[in-house]
């Protein structure tokens, strides 16, 4: 957060409150900050978090291969009934001891709605998805524009589920 005009103990808290899961809303009445200054940390964690994502698997070209590993694609559809045809096709991948995603297209004709390579193992990929698609209605809904930093935020928070998010948080995130 270079240049910032909030003090690292405000960004730390509202750090905090991102690593709860607290909408933005929320975290700004607890922080006592404006809730489009919470909306931009926000933002900035998501984006931190998805640089360290692609990071990861830049290091480890095998940990987001769909070789050997279970794959299933989803569809996002918009919510407007005047785009009814747009949305997004997301591939979640399951590898040796991760979840890796990717948007494979942002607009789509026909789709089925998933597409497995294999049944076994395949309830870790469902586990996922339901996890995404509770925090999109914790959100109730989300921008189109903003569908791949969720899904990379929910990508961590899936991986390191058994670990203190905030702390692996600590890591990430420029301060």
């Amino acid at each position: 957060m270079k240049y910032s005009k909030l003090s690292e103990y405000k960004i730390k808290k509202v750090l905090r409150c991102f690593a709860d899961e607290l909408t933005a809303s929320q975290a700004a009445k607890q922080v006592e900050l404006n809730r489009h200054t919470c909306n931009r940390l926000y933002q900035v964690f998501r984006e931190d978090i998805a640089l360290y994502l692609q990071l990861e698997i830049d290091a480890d070209p095998l940990a987001a291969s769909s070789g050997n590993s279970l794959f299933k694609q989803f569809l996002l559809k918009s919510k407007s009934r005047a785009k009814q045809t747009e949305g997004s096709i997301v591939e979640v991948v399951k590898t040796r001891n991760c979840i890796c995603t990717k948007i494979i297209s942002t607009t789509y004709t026909y789709v089925q709605e998933c597409n497995v390579k294999s049944q076994s193992g395949i309830g870790v990929i469902e586990s996922f998805w339901s996890c995404f698609k509770r925090k999109i209605r914790k959100h109730n809904g989300i921008r189109g524009d903003k569908v791949y930093w969720y899904l990379k935020e929910a990508e961590f928070r899936f991986n390191f589920r058994h670990k203190n998010i905030y702390e692996e948080l600590l890591k990430i995130v420029k301060m």
